[in-house]
């Protein structure tokens, strides 16, 4: 929500890969993300056009072999990640963090680093995928 937290740089640094849900806000926060490392992003609800030109409502990649959907609203998600081959979906809209397994498929919604929402911390979520497996954490941090 058109906020780069400057925590943020150090949360992700060393990263390969940063994934945005949605919610940019324009106001330089995808030219700041693109700064620490790669980026892969999507429009969120409060994404106007002017803001985030470009940017996709859904977006559908490979990380390391695996299968990764991303869209900002997850009640949005028409295909059934399951029966996709769909590994990990990433999702936002609720900015309530989460991390879960439903039917072998791994969705995180990394909740909200910009300004507070709605008495919650700031946080993001790390996804580590590797030989031995995908998971993912929610790190929370203040500031």
């Amino acid at each position: 929500h058109g906020l780069l937290h400057p925590v943020v740089a150090d949360l992700f640094r060393g990263v390969d890969l940063i994934i945005h849900a949605g919610d940019v806000c324009g106001h330089g926060v995808l030219e700041g993300l693109r700064e620490i490392a790669p980026l892969r992003a999507v429009a969120g609800n409060c994404d106007e056009p002017w803001d985030c030109p470009g940017l996709p409502g859904f977006d559908l990649f490979k990380v390391a072999g695996a299968n990764i959907a991303l869209i900002h609203n997850l009640s949005k998600l028409h295909i059934n990640p399951s029966e996709s081959g769909i590994r990990v979906v990433v999702y936002g809209h609720t900015h309530i963090a989460a991390v879960e397994h439903i039917d072998g498929v791994l969705y995180v919604n990394p909740g909200s680093a910009g300004p507070p929402r709605f008495g919650r911390p700031r946080s993001v979520a790390l996804l580590h995928i590797n030989a031995s497996g995908i998971d993912a954490e929610v790190v929370e941090f203040r500031g």
